[in-house]
């Protein structure tokens, strides 16, 4: 068991250094989850589906600017879900604002 839990933290370290974290979040890898970012009053929110029901969180900002970074087929998203969390999400997912 030691061994698969370190393959897990080290596979979680390396994860998040591929998408510059420089600090452990906590991750939520929903890659079939449709979602999309809204934003209102300068406030960023990421809305996404989990197990058939439609959820929403508030994105954390960093430098001034909500914390995403986009890679070629999946991005990170830092998001406060009760705690904080990174959302890892597959980019053909993402679905367009429809306002509601």
């Amino acid at each position: 068991m030691r061994r698969e839990l370190s393959a897990y933290t080290n596979a979680k370290k390396d994860l998040l250094t591929i998408f510059g974290c420089e600090v452990d979040l906590p991750a939520k890898v929903l890659m079939e989850a449709a979602w999309h970012v809204e934003e209102n009053d300068g406030v960023s929110f990421l809305h996404y589906e989990q197990d058939g029901e439609k959820l929403v969180s508030v994105i954390v900002n960093k430098g001034g600017v909500p914390w995403m970074c986009k890679l070629n087929d999946i991005t990170l998203v830092v998001a406060i879900d009760c705690i904080k969390f990174a959302f890892i999400l597959k980019n053909k997912m993402r679905t367009e604002n429809t306002g509601g």
